[in-house]
């Protein structure tokens, strides 16, 4: 070879004889295409915990456009025929009465899913037409495990004191015939409790309480810290405009730090004194701050109701 400088940097002549070796091996030249990296596997708690976030935004997705009428593929239309599983091949009518005992009942809805009827509970058939359901809850307990698929409102459970609308959830709805309360624990999804016109949302972790005499409870997450939850229940042991209730309200609104309890004050917001108003959203102001909405007009007081829900109730899914 004639200059092995050319073997290394083609500087100078070339080499005939390496000119030549090359020509022949040129077919078996590499292709000039880097291979492939594989990446390395994520570690196993990162690719869980990508999963489970991937699971909670795919189920909020679906519960957050269930009183929307967002819900796509339906369940199929037609009666929701109300039967007890002991006994399915006869529908329960309108005006059946269903006590079970000794042991828990469960009746199955149609397609919609199932209520389950603790021993004890008295429960009536009052309307199983097409498209909806409703059972009258005269005392004792009861769990109901709604398809979300089924849409909003079209399961409906009254008590003496209050109507249990579903809005595509897991609940537990009990009634005590003695004090003449109810109360509804959502476990997933959310409802609706509704009495003399007043609705208020009840969503999934959360409870609340209605009793005789259009009292509806202000909703509240069963993990909100004990002393602000007495702050709530006294609150709804006043009657409306009490000046009483200015002073829980602002002592709940100084108090409270999370923005997940934004479902406590947004109820408040309804309150006929335009004072609690007005210290309930000084408080949700001072936690999630202005809507868009109202930022884009310059409103900083005032803002209405529904605004302010478009703002909050993604912070009251976790």
């Amino acid at each position: 070879m004639s200059d092995e400088a050319w073997l290394w940097d083609r500087s100078g002549p070339p080499d005939p004889t390496v000119e030549a070796l090359e020509a022949m091996l040129s077919r078996y030249a590499h292709g000039k295409r880097a291979t492939p990296r594989r990446r390395a596997p994520l570690p196993l708690a990162v690719s869980a915990l990508l999963v489970a976030a991937l699971l909670v935004a795919a189920l909020f997705v679906v519960v957050w456009s269930l009183d929307r009428g967002e819900v796509t593929k339906p369940l199929p239309t037609g009666e929701f025929v109300v039967v007890n599983e002991d006994a399915p091949d006869r529908p329960l009518d309108g005006g059946a009465w269903c006590e079970p005992k000794p042991r828990a009942q469960r009746l199955r809805i149609g397609e919609l899913g199932w209520v389950e009827l603790a021993p004890g509970a008295r429960v009536r058939v009052d309307d199983a037409r097409r498209g909806f359901t409703r059972l009258f809850l005269e005392s004792g307990r009861i769990e109901a495990s709604i398809d979300p698929r089924a849409g909003a409102r079209v399961f409906q459970v009254a008590t003496p004191a209050v109507l249990c609308i579903d809005l595509g959830c897991r609940y537990v709805l009990e009634h005590d015939a003695t004090s003449g309360e109810a109360t509804v624990s959502v476990t997933l999804g959310r409802v609706a409790f509704a009495s003399q016109g007043r609705e208020v949302f009840v969503p999934w972790g959360a409870s609340c309480r209605a009793g005789p005499g259009d009292r509806l409870g202000t909703p509240c997450f069963d993990d909100l810290e004990p002393g602000l939850k007495k702050l709530c229940a006294r609150y709804d042991e006043l009657s409306p405009l009490e000046p009483a209730r200015r002073e829980l309200v602002a002592k709940f609104g100084s108090a409270v730090e999370r923005r997940l309890d934004t479902l406590v004050l947004w109820h408040w917001l309804a309150d006929a004194d335009p004072e609690v108003v007005a210290l309930a959203e000084r408080a949700l102001i001072r936690l999630a701050g202005l809507p868009p909405d109202a930022l884009a007009q310059k409103q900083i007081t005032g803002i209405d109701r529904e605004t302010w829900r478009a703002h909050v109730e993604a912070l009251w899914w976790r």
